[in-house]
This record gives C-alpha cells, sequence and structure tokens, in this order.
C-alpha cells in the first residue's frame, strides 16, 4: 500500500472535501469530532487490521503516524 492509496481511502472514509496531507495533524482538521474518530477506529480495523486503543491513538499526531504503525 502506498502513502497516496492510504489517504485516498482516509478521505473517503472520513467524506473529506480535500486531499489530505501525510504530515497534516488530522485532531486538528475542523471536521473532526466523535463520528470522525469512529469512521478512522472502523477503517483502521476493517481495511488495515489495526486496533488502537485510546492511549495508542492518544500519542497518533498525523497521517504518517498512523501509515507508520500500518506498515510495521
Amino acid at each position: 500500500m502506498t502513502e497516496a492509496r492510504f489517504l485516498e481511502n482516509i478521505a473517503e472514509a472520513l467524506e473529506l472535501d480535500f486531499s489530505p496531507s501525510i504530515n497534516d495533524r488530522f485532531k486538528e482538521y475542523e471536521e473532526w469530532d466523535s463520528m470522525t474518530f469512529l469512521s478512522l477506529m472502523m477503517l483502521l480495523k476493517e481495511e488495515y487490521e489495526l486496533a488502537l486503543g485510546i492511549d495508542d491513538f492518544n500519542k497518533v499526531e498525523t497521517w504518517l503516524d498512523l501509515y507508520t504503525l500500518i506498515k510495521c
């Protein structure tokens, strides 16, 4: 999986009206709310088989951080 495909999946799952950048601090998005969080958690679990606990998620700041976790 490429960074570009990962970002496409993010944009689709979160229904973003823009193309996210790998270095975006996504929790600072105007669109960020509890529903967005749940959509992201579902995407990570279903598409990438990654289930993050809240403590681990709180350590993640950018899309690159998540992408790195998925690639490990």
